[in-house]
């Protein structure tokens, strides 16, 4: 099975003192080993379903994901997901320093490239706490990247395929009566994806013609290159 994260339905990290706790829900049956990856860095291998790591020295995508318990022990970091190239993805720190009644965070982002931020659609609501718990505050979680007696938690988003440009994004946080945020803060994201294959026919051929013996004219028919 290799390393897998189909059945990872959520993963949230925030920080406790010099370390970094990091807990997922999965849909995978009790007893199923899981690894757990800072950047391509192997960091965990267990059976629950949180665990405490050190703090990275950078900024890192953490991967959570699923594994046979006879690979447990192995590196699977050549098997891990990336982010295609015409993809954005997007990552911030949040938490009840933001807020104290935070709910959530709103991702916003241009409808073309080159193009404003449209505040009228969100692209996606992501909640800030797993079942509205909340996992800082005052003597909950440690010190560091957020406010006195408050902790901050990791959050990420991945966008659909986008196409090549400049495309502008904000992420926004809200309360528990909806409200959002004052000035948000927009990120410009540059996507450089290469061509996409070119399409083909039932054939599987791009070119193809036909002849037509009357008046022996042959005629040429092809599928351009997308973009």
């Amino acid at each position: 099975m290799a390393f897998s994260q189909s059945a990872i339905t959520e993963v949230r990290a925030y920080r406790d003192g010099p370390e970094l706790v990091v807990e997922w829900t999965s849909t995978a049956p009790e007893g199923t080993w899981f690894q757990v990856y800072d950047g391509t860095k192997l960091r965990k291998t267990t059976t629950a379903r949180r665990v405490h790591i050190p703090v990275p020295k950078a900024r890192a995508s953490l991967h959570v994901g699923t594994v046979d318990a006879a690979e447990a022990s192995l590196d699977l970091s050549d098997s891990l997901p990336s982010t295609p190239p015409d993809r954005v993805r997007l990552d911030w720190l949040g938490g009840t320093f933001l807020d104290p009644d935070i709910s959530g965070f709103r991702v916003y982002g241009s409808s073309s490239p080159g193009g404003a931020v449209d505040y009228d659609s969100a692209l996606a609501d992501i909640p800030a706490y797993t079942m509205g718990v909340v996992t800082d505050g005052y003597g909950i979680g440690g010190y560091g990247q957020g406010t006195y007696g408050h902790a901050a938690a990791s959050y990420s988003w991945t966008s659909e395929p986008l196409a090549n440009g400049v495309w502008t994004f904000a992420v926004v946080a809200y309360n528990t009566a909806g409200n959002e945020a004052a000035s948000p803060v927009e990120v410009t994201e540059t996507v450089e994806a290469a061509p996409k294959a070119p399409a083909v026919n039932a054939a599987g051929k791009r070119l193809t013609h036909t002849y037509n013996s009357t008046t022996h004219v042959a005629t040429l028919s092809w599928l351009a290159s997308p973009g």
